[in-house]
């Protein structure tokens, strides 16, 4: 039996307050878990996941499900199954009183 290692494991999003991540091709993988943390004194903010067919797409991209609330010292799964060709997070609600990162692990 051996280990399964992730095709992907990498930030998004690192300490920030607002912004999109660039867009990250996670092609092949059939299921991702985003994690959206909050970090300290962080009292509101949320991040939308988002998709398209090229990680360079200029136009507005989809949004996968929700916006997903930040949460100070709580790693938020947000788990997707199926396939997408690029993958992005974008700050929907600034974060204030303190700065949050997403990450996305897919296999």
């Amino acid at each position: 039996m051996g280990l399964t290692v992730p095709l992907i494991d990498r930030p998004l999003l690192k300490d920030v307050a607002s912004g999109t991540s660039p867009g990250v091709d996670v092609a092949g993988c059939a299921n991702l878990c985003i994690y959206a943390v909050g970090g300290v004194g962080v009292s509101a903010g949320a991040v939308t996941i988002e998709e398209s067919h090229d990680i360079n797409y200029p136009g507005a991209w989809t949004p996968i499900g929700t916006a997903v609330t930040f949460i100070v010292g709580v790693a938020a799964p947000v788990r997707l199954a199926g396939t997408a060709k690029a993958i992005r997070a974008r700050i929907t609600t600034p974060v204030t009183g303190g700065t949050a990162s997403v990450y996305v692990v897919g296999r």
